[in-house]
């Protein structure tokens, strides 16, 4: 019965000590982040394609009848018909130019030489295990859904197993002022993503498919896990949908992306 009780409590350690190996296992640190700007550019409807300028000949033929009615000389009403017709003239009499007072005459100004300026580049010591790049940074938005491909696309990889979060930069769960594209929580953010694997898959992602980027803040929603030593290239299909009540203008969606590895 002792060596029975004693089994028991052999079994019972073991599984503590498993325990706590799986717990620190799953412990996991932010290795690196990187934020995202993406601008959306909100216009009303499409302005007419020709202007408010009259044509030549519109302007030649109402030259032509103020001449006749105010009775001008040939000279005269020709000018006003063409004023760009014949050779250019300057009104100048030697060194006195025929302007009126006060008029400033454009003069050639002597512009100072340029200071060598010499920047540094260093490159990222986190590209390796993750990397944001950012294909359309500035996107025009309509009134209603729109849609658009690969917006961006991030590259992932590291030793250890490993998983990419994101969220709305500057948001919280305490909620707040809006943040449109983003708006904080509750608010349901107005910009959403779905993620396709780079190349191209096909079919594309379907608008059921899409989820909101989250507005909490840390930790963030998953967007994708992976195991170690796997390298993975995502692309990022964004969906907009802009309410009426929207002022048109120019907003930012910032977007922060971590990546969170196993210790």
């Amino acid at each position: 019965m002792r060596y029975t009780h004693r089994l028991a409590f052999l079994a019972l350690g073991v599984l503590i000590a498993l325990a706590a190996f799986s717990q620190a296992g799953a412990v996991t640190a932010t290795k690196t982040y990187q934020v995202a700007n993406i601008q959306f550019l909100v216009t009303p409807s499409p302005a007419p394609s020709s202007g408010f300028v009259p044509s030549l000949a519109a302007a030649r033929q109402v030259a032509a009848l103020a001449s006749a009615q105010r009775g001008a000389d040939p000279a005269m009403s020709a000018l006003v018909s063409d004023p760009f017709a014949g050779p250019f003239q300057l009104a100048s009499a030697g060194t006195a130019w025929d302007v009126a007072p006060g008029i400033m005459i454009a003069q050639v100004q002597v512009q100072p030489s340029p200071v060598p300026v010499q920047f540094v580049t260093k490159a990222n010591p986190n590209a390796a295990y993750l990397d944001v790049t950012v294909v359309s940074p500035s996107l025009n938005a309509a009134y209603g859904s729109n849609f658009y491909p690969c917006v961006l696309t991030i590259k992932t990889y590291y030793t250890t197993a490993y998983a990419l979060n994101d969220w709305g930069y500057g948001t919280s769960s305490s909620g707040g002022l809006a943040t449109y594209p983003i708006e904080n929580y509750p608010t349901t953010s107005y910009l959403s993503y779905a993620v396709k694997a780079s190349p191209e898959p096909s079919p594309e992602p379907t608008s059921a498919s899409y989820t909101a980027f989250y507005n909490e803040g840390t930790p963030g929603q998953n967007v994708w896990t992976k195991t170690a030593g796997t390298t993975y290239t995502g692309c990022f299909d964004f969906s907009l949908t802009v309410p009426t009540s929207l002022a048109p203008g120019t907003y930012t969606a910032s977007i922060q992306f971590n990546l969170n590895v196993a210790e």
